[in-house]
């Protein structure tokens, strides 16, 4: 298994792999844990094709998968984006926990926008 380090440096220096790694790591079982931190790391990518695969995630039956694609979304705040998150808050069926957390990574998206 990839290290959390490589992760990062994966996702701003070859995002791409990351993703491969990514969807080999789902076909071959590996924890939720696992790609929740893969998924995170994508925030740190500046390249918004990881977007289609965070998305893809937040419908992962693993609600530690769903904290992972939010929060590696929160890294690219587009309209979409924003959008998308602001759904997940007001979703009533999702888990409360991840309602929340959307929550704060739409708060973190405003803060850092406010403060450019």
């Amino acid at each position: 298994m990839l290290p959390e380090s490589e992760m990062r440096d994966l996702a701003k220096k070859d995002p791409e792999r990351l993703l491969t790694l990514l969807d080999d790591a789902e076909k071959e079982g590996r924890p939720s844990g696992y790609l929740a931190r893969m998924l995170e790391a994508l925030a740190r990518s500046s390249v918004d094709s990881v977007v289609p695969t965070l998305f893809h995630f937040l419908e992962h039956n693993s609600l530690v998968v769903q904290e992972g694609a939010l929060l590696g979304l929160a890294g690219h705040p587009t309209p979409q984006v924003v959008e998308r998150i602001r759904e997940v808050t007001k979703n009533k069926f999702r888990n409360r926990v991840i309602q929340e957390i959307a929550t704060e990574v739409l708060e973190e998206i405003q803060e850092t926008a406010l403060s450019v």
